[in-house]
């Protein structure tokens, strides 16, 4: 069998992101069976994402931890080739907390509607120096619209290109206080 290409496994989890977002509207979606890990925050109800777990048939572990934790641990610590997000923070805290979770050479697939991704203030011309700092660069932009809605949107993909430093995601909340 032959491998699929990064934009045609990209295409397969945004459908099933739109897909099972209609069932768990208030569940924040990141399937990627190929880590079998995700990150929840302490809010969230983790019984949900143990009862998405079943419904799609993965062996996902659920860590209930924050993801400045996670990233500092050295067991998920640039262990993975993809990370998926659905941008539920600023972009620049985003990036802090899932480029370190990256092996170099991974890729970072994060959701974000076309607006918000070409924003000055908080969009792609804002994180530069994050990028920077992660050692991460933006790979591709593919613009896409959801069916029934109105807003365009698009999936951007960073790829890692060196070792993330240590002091990177920083303790809990400051990436969000006090973005890079």
């Amino acid at each position: 069998m032959k491998p699929m290409s990064i934009e045609t496994e990209i295409k397969c989890i945004v459908g099933w992101i739109y897909d099972f977002y209609n069932d768990y509207k208030r569940f924040p979606v990141s399937l990627d069976d190929l880590t079998k890990n995700k990150a929840e925050k302490h809010s969230y109800n983790p019984e949900k994402a143990l009862q998405l777990n079943k419904k799609l048939g993965f062996d996902i572990e659920i860590l209930n931890k924050r993801a400045e934790e996670v990233g500092q641990n050295p067991l998920y610590r640039q262990q993975y080739d993809i990370v998926l997000s659905r941008a539920v923070s600023k972009f620049s805290p985003n990036l802090e907390i899932s480029i370190p979770l990256l092996r170099v050479g991974g890729h970072f697939i994060v959701h974000k509607t076309k607006n918000s991704a070409e924003s000055k203030e908080e969009g792609l011309p804002s994180v530069e120096n994050a990028l920077r700092h992660l050692g991460a660069r933006l790979e591709k932009t593919i613009p896409y619209k959801l069916p029934e809605q109105e807003l365009d949107y698009c999936i951007l993909i960073f790829k890692k290109f060196k070792d993330t430093p240590a002091q990177f995601p920083r303790k809990p909340g400051t990436p969000e206080k006090k973005p890079l």
